[in-house]
């Protein structure tokens, strides 16, 4: 594993980041199929009650959220800096850009994954934001992703689960609140 990290370390440490811009539709078209390939029964494997992984043969099961993460990264950066200052407005940036976080964010939650589905939309959000969208487009964005993870919490039981154990960590140290407890620690 180590080797396999440190070969993609140096080959993008040698790469000219502009490339990706060409590539950014390939790298998210692929992150998207495996993200679909993940729900299809018999290609997705299931451990530990989520769906999160492929495997191919005997090789390690692959988890298609974390190339996710990468692909959302490029696609985003390429898609606002074609953008320029459109994305101030509603129709031309805004709408499309949640649709296309939204989207990955959905796939991610259908594992279910809330995790990486909040890192990414919080990254992605991120990135809106440096590239100079509206403050009130950022406010709305945040005010109803939140009611939707709410909601989420609310709803699946593992998220409120989660939620509890990161709110009360003492309350159960064996099971989810041992590593809040040893952050904590450390």
């Amino acid at each position: 594993g180590a080797a396999i990290g440190a070969a993609g370390f140096l080959f993008f440490a040698l790469l000219d980041y502009r490339r990706l811009r060409r590539l950014s539709p390939l790298i998210m078209g692929v992150a998207t199929l495996m993200l679909l390939a993940v729900l299809m029964p018999g290609v997705g494997v299931e451990q530990n009650g989520a769906q999160r992984w492929i495997q191919f043969g005997s090789a390690p099961p692959i988890q298609p959220s974390e190339l996710a993460k990468l692909a959302i990264v490029i696609y985003i950066a390429a898609w606002l800096t074609s953008r320029g200052d459109a994305i101030r407005q509603v129709t031309l940036g805004v709408l499309p850009f949640a649709a296309i976080v939204g989207f990955i964010g959905f796939l991610i939650m259908a594992e279910p994954d809330l995790g990486t589905a909040v890192t990414i939309t919080l990254v992605a959000g991120g990135m809106f934001f440096i590239a100079g969208a509206a403050l009130k487009h950022i406010l709305v964005m945040t005010l109803s992703g939140s009611v939707v993870l709410f909601g989420i919490i609310g709803v699946f039981g593992y998220g409120l689960d989660r939620f509890t154990q990161f709110i009360s960590a003492e309350s159960n140290p064996e099971a989810g609140g041992f590593q809040i407890l040893q952050l904590l620690v450390a």
